[in-house]
């Protein structure tokens, strides 16, 4: 019996949308009480990690759309292969509007608020002490924990994609079989037709002939 592959691929982008609400979540935050350079930072990380969740999600899509057949292998019925299309189209939809917020005009102009009151805080303390503002080093300590959560998330990432790409191969797969399958009853009804017309010549041949005996 056939394995349905959706559920291990709706827990790979499932996996994947809820690791960016988190990420939204802190961003959110952040803009709130967090440096210029921490909104940056964590803003790019969003929009590569929505990037990257968007050609996977366009992937399922496709594969719902194309392999609708494939589904019935798996005893799926058309209202439950209805349903996963929803849940597919929800999840784009969220994680589009969280896109629209991180490239929005508000973020930028929040970034270069901060950037514009750190400036000024520093020259304060120029001014005040003669020392420069020590921000930079926390900063420095920022970047570098993001590196390493970045790089970790990519790592995840990339165990999601084998996920995906494995299930698509084996709709690919079951598709091809079923086209494979077509073809040859395709061919048995064709030969089988012909040999219905071969019978049906025999057959009115057969009749003449008796009809002409029973003439006789």
């Amino acid at each position: 019996m056939n394995t349905d592959p959706y559920p291990l691929i709706r827990s790979a982008y499932k996996q994947s949308a809820l690791k960016i609400e988190e990420q939204f979540r802190h961003f959110q935050d952040l803009l709130k009480l967090g440096t210029a350079d921490e909104i940056s930072s964590l803003c790019q990380a969003l929009k590569n990690e929505i990037a990257n969740i968007r050609g996977d999600l366009v992937l399922v899509e496709e594969s719902l759309d194309q392999a609708g057949n494939s589904f019935q292998l798996f005893s799926v019925s058309a209202e439950e292969l209805a349903e996963r299309k929803a849940d597919l189209v929800e999840t784009k939809a969220r994680m589009e509007t969280i896109n629209s917020v991180v490239t929005g005009k508000q973020v930028e102009a929040v970034i270069v608020q901060k950037q514009k009151d750190h400036l000024l805080r520093n020259e304060r303390r120029i001014h005040e002490t003669g020392t420069n503002d020590s921000d930079h080093l926390g900063t420095n300590h920022f970047a570098a924990d993001e590196m390493e959560y970045q790089m970790a998330e990519l790592a995840q990432h990339d165990e999601r994609l084998d996920h995906l790409h494995a299930g698509m191969t084996q709709l690919k797969e079951i598709g091809v079989v079923m086209s494979e399958s077509l073809d040859e009853s395709t061919r048995e009804i064709d030969a089988l037709s012909d040999e219905v017309e071969q019978n049906k010549s025999k057959l009115g041949v057969l009749n003449k002939t008796i009809d002409k005996l029973k003439k006789k």
